[in-house]
């Protein structure tokens, strides 16, 4: 497995996306590269809260499938208009998925979006508390005793 989406999860995006390599903008391999590249970058994100690679929990796998689709179909959107000088509505796949990818990844790297059936990271060692589990803001006051 390249990453948390296949070649085919990409072509499916687009109505009719030319991959070869016969001076295509856009070609099987790069595609692979990308999806590989972006798994890194996800799993860079979400490490901070969950073991990656992500291998177990359909749910999170899922959800991880999509934002990785997203992604990389940005990366071809933006490659495929610029080259063939074609206005966004002809390029059979809706905008800014990738700023949609970014959201989700920013709610499960802070705990608003879980991934259900991953893997958390333990803190093996560590020290943890209510207030670290729970994002409970820290209000430290200059004159009252607090300890």
């Amino acid at each position: 497995c390249v990453g948390y989406c296949s070649l085919q999860d990409i072509k499916d995006e687009f109505k009719q996306l030319k991959l070869d390599s016969d001076g295509s903008a856009v070609t099987e391999e790069k595609v692979l590269r990308w999806i590989q590249q972006d798994t890194s970058y996800i799993n860079s994100k979400i490490s901070v809260k969950y073991q990656v690679p992500v291998t177990a929990g359909p749910d999170a796998l899922n959800v991880l499938k999509k934002i990785c689709i997203w992604l990389v179909s940005d990366r071809i959107k933006d490659i495929t208009e610029v080259k063939n000088v074609r206005p966004e509505a002809d390029q059979d796949v809706k905008a800014s998925l990738s700023q949609k990818a970014e959201d989700m990844l920013d709610e499960i790297a802070e705990d608003d979006l879980p991934l259900l059936g991953a893997s958390p990271v333990t803190n093996a060692g560590g020290v943890g508390s209510y207030t670290s589990r729970n994002n409970v803001p820290r209000v430290f006051k200059k004159v009252p005793d607090q300890w």
